[in-house]
């Protein structure tokens, strides 16, 4: 495990983006469309409404937000003046030769989310919100950089607000006053 202490908060990671996602979804949609439209011997769209309706629940994509993550970036301090990260992925999505992939696992093995690495330190001061604000963004780009090397072309989510509106001067002597590890 890395040596983060103090979790501000964690950003999740998507297999794609949401645009993606539903391009996806249309493009399964149209093939199955066809597929059904072909064992019927009838193209799908002049088949009852009904049948169609029915077809088209049974096709039914999940939300995008709650079910195309990858993993998670964990970002908080490490105890003393540094800001790091903790990726954590599920376990089908290690590399195929990792040691978390090669036992045989079950279905719902493979989902279990799993530490993957830590990103490295970048020292702050404390004391000065905007030194937090710049090295979380070195740190989000460091893990975009890691999932780059691997040839992967994961989405980390970022939020349309900006970081500026967190305290995290605060946070950080709020969570301080804790002694165990959030």
């Amino acid at each position: 495990m890395g040596v983060l202490m103090h979790s501000f908060f964690s950003l999740p990671i998507y297999k794609r983006d949401y645009k993606k996602y539903y391009e996806d979804y249309e493009e399964d949609l149209k093939k199955r469309k066809i597929h059904f439209g072909t064992l019927c011997g009838t193209p799908f769209d002049e088949l009852n409404k009904d049948l169609k309706n029915s077809r088209e629940q049974r096709w039914y994509w999940p939300p995008w937000k709650f079910n195309d993550i990858v993993g998670y970036l964990n970002i908080g301090m490490d105890g003393g003046k540094c800001l790091t990260a903790d990726i954590f992925l599920r376990r089908r999505y290690f590399p195929r030769k990792h040691y978390w992939r090669n036992d045989g696992f079950s279905t719902l093995e493979n989902q279990h989310i799993l530490y993957a690495l830590e990103i490295e330190k970048i020292e702050i001061n404390t004391d000065n919100n905007q030194s937090y604000i710049d090295a979380l963004n070195i740190v989000i780009e460091r893990a975009k950089s890691f999932f780059k090397k691997r040839r992967k072309k994961y989405y980390i989510w970022i939020p349309i607000y900006s970081f500026e509106c967190f305290d995290f001067v605060r946070a950080y002597k709020e969570l301080k006053k804790y002694k165990c590890a959030i």
